[in-house]
């Protein structure tokens, strides 16, 4: 893993550039963690610069299972609420202890809160729980690439990963999070170390605020614009989709995946999202599908919280591909945001590989077609409350969700194999 800043040459910076102090606290403080009402948490977040989904009551309900959740807060001595989170827990059999895990939380703006403080609060709260381990992904973007940088990297055989490309950007708040984290013995997690699938070190997103619709058609490329056009020329429409209409983009989101071998989310979780949305936030959903002909060949759902829309499940059909239907999807919802004062249009993950020979270049190919930016997060970090229950977990979880994985597999085929 590489926790650094990064030059030019590859080599790792431990300090943020030009040597500036970051204008971040890390003295205890006197911060206090709480539990707060659903309220009091939407509340926060739409007060929020920039909020994850997965900062969310809806998606923390929606991804359920085995997993709770709690809404805290962060106050200060005088009662200002200054930070809030969803936390999930997960137990484990029998002895009941679990692990804490914060996903691209906690929502606050780290450059003006004391980030020893954060954590220290934050560890006291969760030793008095039966928590054996936190895990936290902080939502900060440690560096960034303009997609021009990027387009000229994959030009450049000599290049086969995105992190020895020099940056265009490096959030020295970002830098001094991952030192405060060290100093006080959080392990950072390697990238096959995820929970879950939904947490890529590696995202794309196309900011928006201050940009019209002409400023970030412009932006697109020459294949992007001629794509769009196209479709339209050839009678693709573009439609917001009824909640009946949700098994279409399922069936193409399965499709997909199957594809492209990742795990599809099942349609219990779409319907869930639907019915839990609120078109006044904080979590909005909008589902679009792109037609030709009665046909439905691509289908994308995408959550606006604060001032973000995040395009959370995409589906396409392998049927008409020359329609570029997904193309003209993509553009109706960013047009939707720019429409209703978005900052950014968030596109999920991406691979940092750069190796033409990689399948999974192909993403990111069509993803920064878009004149957007990748971002590189500072990924996950794990805090052991109990070392030796943490260890056990490290050990078994593996084990585990390659056992549940296989079964799914196993569920799939045989579901596949009836319906033939």
């Amino acid at each position: 893993m590489n926790d650094g800043t990064c030059s030019g040459d590859g080599a790792v910076l431990t300090e943020p550039p030009d040597g500036d102090d970051p204008p971040v606290g890390t003295g205890a403080g006197s911060l206090e963690v709480r539990s707060i009402s659903e309220d009091e948490f939407a509340e926060h977040v739409r007060a929020a610069e920039e909020v994850s989904y997965q900062q969310t009551a809806e998606w923390a309900e929606a991804r359920g299972g085995a997993w709770e959740h709690e809404l805290v807060g962060w106050f200060d001595a005088v009662g200002r609420r200054v930070g809030a989170s969803v936390i999930r827990y997960q137990a484990l059999p029998v002895i009941r202890y679990r692990i804490a895990y914060i996903p691209f939380g906690p929502v606050m703006d780290w450059g003006q809160v004391p980030i020893g403080g954060v954590l220290g609060s934050l560890r006291r709260y969760l030793e008095g729980r039966r928590v054996f381990a936190i895990r936290m992904y902080p939502p900060l973007h440690h560096r960034t690439w303009r997609s021009s940088t990027v387009h000229r990297a994959l030009a450049d055989s000599s290049l086969q990963h995105l992190a020895h490309v020099r940056p265009d950007a490096i959030d020295p708040v970002a830098v001094r999070v991952v030192s405060v984290l060290r100093e006080q013995g959080w392990r950072p997690l390697d990238d096959d170390e995820a929970l879950e699938s939904t947490q890529p070190r590696f995202t794309f997103r196309i900011p928006l605020a201050g940009r019209t619709e002409e400023d970030v058609f412009a932006g697109l490329t020459k294949a992007w614009r001629k794509n769009i056009r196209s479709a339209a020329r050839q009678g693709l429409e573009v439609e917001p989709a009824s909640r009946d209409e949700l098994r279409e983009v399922h069936r193409l989101h399965v499709e997909t995946a199957e594809r492209s071998g990742f795990a599809a989310h099942p349609l219990s979780i779409m319907e869930f999202l639907w019915d839990r949305s609120n078109s006044a936030g904080p979590f909005a959903l909008d589902v679009d599908l792109g037609r030709h002909e009665g046909e439905v060949l691509s289908g994308i759902i995408t959550a606006s919280v604060g001032r973000v829309a995040y395009a959370l499940i995409a589906g396409n059909s392998a049927h008409r591909r020359e329609l570029r239907a997904s193309n003209a999807v993509y553009w109706a919802q960013i047009r939707r945001s720019i429409g209703r004062g978005a900052t950014a249009y968030d596109l999920g993950g991406v691979r940092p590989s750069l190796d033409a020979d990689d399948p999974r270049v192909g993403l990111l190919q069509f993803k920064i077609g878009l004149g957007g930016e990748v971002n590189e997060g500072i990924g996950g970090w794990d805090l052991p409350l109990r070392p030796a229950l943490y260890s056990a977990f490290m050990r078994l979880y593996p084990l585990h969700s390659s056992a549940i994985t296989a079964l799914g597999n196993r569920v799939r085929r045989s579901r596949a194999g009836g319906s033939a």
